[in-house]
């Protein structure tokens, strides 16, 4: 069983336990009572001892997806989307029949999120300029002294 966080998880493999973070997950590729996951920073998976069904459980459901018996995708690491396949790292990844309308669903909730996070990062931008413009006036903005005169 994966030790998991919201951005990284520890597995067993050779010996030890290795930190890895999402971001840099490919896809997993389920064989038999192993799982090899496959990662942008490495050239070879990492091979570990768990089920697929189990590592699903604990996977974030907004960021990964299982597509295939044998499979589960991060959501991000599509290049594109065929047929019957989606394509990661050059790799096709078969969608099966059993997975194809959830899978559909998830993409375009998917791309809400990634559309919702851009407006909010924008209207954060937006508001951090108004504040240092504003702060801006105040602090070189010429003195103004008033006189009142009778």
């Amino acid at each position: 069983q994966p030790v998991v966080n919201n951005n990284y998880m520890f597995v067993k493999a050779d010996y030890k336990q290795i930190k890895i973070d999402y971001d840099d997950i490919y896809y997993f590729e389920g064989l038999k009572d192993y799982v090899k996951i496959w990662l942008k920073s490495r050239p070879r998976p990492i091979l570990t001892l768990m089920s697929l069904k189990s590592l699903e459980e604990t996977l974030p459901e907004d960021r990964f997806m299982r597509v295939h018996r044998s499979y589960i995708i991060a959501l991000d690491a599509i290049k594109s989307i065929e047929r019957n396949c989606v394509i990661i790292n050059d790799q096709p990844i078969a969608v099966a029949d059993k997975y194809k309308d959830i899978f559909k669903h998830s993409c375009k909730n998917y791309g809400k999120i990634v559309n919702l996070h851009y407006i909010f990062l924008q209207n954060v931008i937006f508001m951090m300029i108004l504040l240092l413009f504003t702060a801006h006036l105040f602090i070189f903005a010429p003195k103004r002294i008033s006189t009142i005169t009778l």
